[in-house]
Parts: structure tokens; C-alpha cells; sequence
């Protein structure tokens, strides 16, 4: 892992980095590889120099922490109609067992309820 967008702490969802086989903290709404389950700080790390878009020159540190992966695209930061959805969306993958759109779960919800 790396510091690229910050110090990784515990339960911040890492992203894949510019750098080939290194992930990164996740800061905006893209690819989810996993979850951080120990801090970036706490592990041994070293310094590497990157050049950014720019070319200007960056040191970030790299180390080695666990990641519990699991992977997804998801807004970030998650607001509470976000993780309504999320909820919907993973609710109606893992009974279908693929994905399914939120509409659909819904609409099988209200499907059951009338048929109840």
C-alpha cells in the first residue's frame, strides 16, 4: 500500500495507485479492491520517489498491510441514500446471484408485499 492519498488507516477502502501492483487509499467514487484491516504507519515502510501527471517529483511510502478484499464500485463518501442503495444492490445480488439493478429489487419487494 502507499500514502498517495493519504495515511491508510483501519476500514479505509484502498483503490488500485498509479503505481503497477500498489493500492491507495480511496478518496473519490472509482473501483474498491478491499478494505484496510491494520494502518499504513503501523507497518515497516519505505520511500519511493514518483513523478506525478505533472512530472513533478513525490515521495510516497510504501508497505505491506492486510486487506480484506472484496470488490466493488462505490461512491465515496457514501451518503445515507448511497447506502440505502448499496444496501439494495447487494441484498438482490446475493439472492439472484448476479447483479440486478436497485429498481428491480425494489419492484420485487413490492411484488412480495402484495402477494403477501
Amino acid at each position: 500500500m502507499s500514502d498517495i492519498n493519504g495515511a491508510i488507516k483501519t476500514g479505509d477502502k484502498i483503490t488500485a495507485s498509479p503505481i503497477s501492483g500498489i493500492g491507495m487509499k480511496a478518496k473519490t467514487s472509482t473501483q474498491i479492491v478491499g478494505t484496510a484491516q491494520s494502518n499504513l504507519n503501523d507497518s515497516q515502510t519505505t520511500e519511493k520517489s514518483v513523478k506525478d501527471s505533472t512530472g513533478k517529483s513525490q515521495s510516497v511510502k510504501i508497505g505491506l498491510i492486510a486487506v480484506q478484499v472484496n470488490v466493488t464500485t462505490t461512491p465515496y463518501p457514501r451518503t445515507d441514500w448511497a447506502r440505502g442503495t448499496a444496501f439494495l444492490l447487494n441484498l438482490g445480488s446475493a439472492i439472484a446471484g448476479k447483479d440486478v439493478s436497485a429498481l428491480r429489487v425494489v419492484i420485487g419487494f413490492f411484488a412480495m408485499l402484495i402477494g403477501l
